[in-house]
């Protein structure tokens, strides 16, 4: 009879976590990423075309998550520094929570992220 009992209770628990997902737990994003950047007035080239962004999300709950964000960019400095084969290339990490409103078709959301870059902002390889 216990053995019973305690075999219909896990039946009951266990129907909790079989429910119906209606929400994805995670989400991946990739895409072309262009910076621009303030350099002051003695700078004749403050774009950087060659980048890409990785995004990933995973949402604990159906409107809180967490994401990282990853981003590059490269570029050919050679007429700046004059030195052949020169060029700049930047990495960031961007971490924190992610805020979703669900609903139906649009979903906006807001995250906070916090900011990691190496060492140094820029670095130059040449």
């Amino acid at each position: 009879m216990r053995k019973l009992l305690l075999v219909a209770i896990l039946m009951l628990l266990s129907g909790m976590y079989a429910s119906a997902q209606d929400y994805s737990k995670g989400e991946f994003f990739a895409g072309y990423s262009y910076m621009h950047f303030d350099c002051g007035t003695n700078c004749p080239d403050n774009s950087v075309p060659a980048g890409f962004n990785l995004d990933g999300t995973y949402y604990f709950v159906r409107y809180l998550g967490v994401t990282a964000d990853f981003q590059y960019h490269h570029k050919d400095i050679t007429q700046l520094v004059e030195s052949p084969g020169a060029s700049a290339r930047t990495l960031s990490l961007h971490f924190g929570p992610r805020f979703k409103f669900r609903s139906g078709r649009l979903e906006p959301f807001a995250h906070a992220v916090r900011v990691y870059r190496p060492e140094r902002e820029c670095s130059w390889v040449g």
